[in-house]
């Protein structure tokens, strides 16, 4: 019995994806403009957030739809991209997944933002599946403290 291939649901138009021999993780697709051009896409972070008190307050006077504007001008500003964003209940009150061009980028969004004193960050650099099987192939020395 033929199996036919998964589709995927990251592509824009999976005939001419296929047509171009362009593979995608099954986990999303790599930066769009990097994979046409070959080269790696832009590493990507994740920012959990909580507002403090004149952030609870300008969430409120923005609303939802101001403030996503507000984060897409200020990644753009160092020149990245949104994937995504929520607003959500519990221990953090924001999560966004950002493509930013290195560390440094990612360090000068946090900076700015916990000057205005408005929220508190905590940013975490995000691993692909790809990038996670090099890194468990890599051997490494280790002896832990005291063996």
């Amino acid at each position: 019995m033929p199996t036919t291939p998964p589709v995927n649901a990251f592509a824009e138009d999976t005939s001419t994806e296929r047509r171009l021999g362009r593979r995608y993780s099954r986990y999303g697709p790599p930066n769009r403009a990097d994979a046409q051009w070959g080269a790696d896409p832009m590493p990507k972070y994740m920012v959990r957030a909580n507002y403090l008190g004149t952030g609870a307050a300008g969430l409120l006077k923005d609303g939802g739809s101001g403030r996503a504007e507000a984060v897409q001008k200020l990644v753009a500003s160092v020149g990245g991209s949104v994937e995504s964003m929520y607003w959500a209940l519990g221990e953090d009150d924001f999560y966004g997944i950002f493509e930013l061009p290195d560390a440094q980028a990612a360090a000068a969004v946090s900076l700015a933002v916990a000057a205005s004193g408005a929220l508190k960050l905590k940013t975490s650099e995000l691993l692909s599946v790809e990038q996670l099987d090099d890194a468990v192939r890599r051997r490494v020395e280790y002896r832990p403290p005291g063996g």
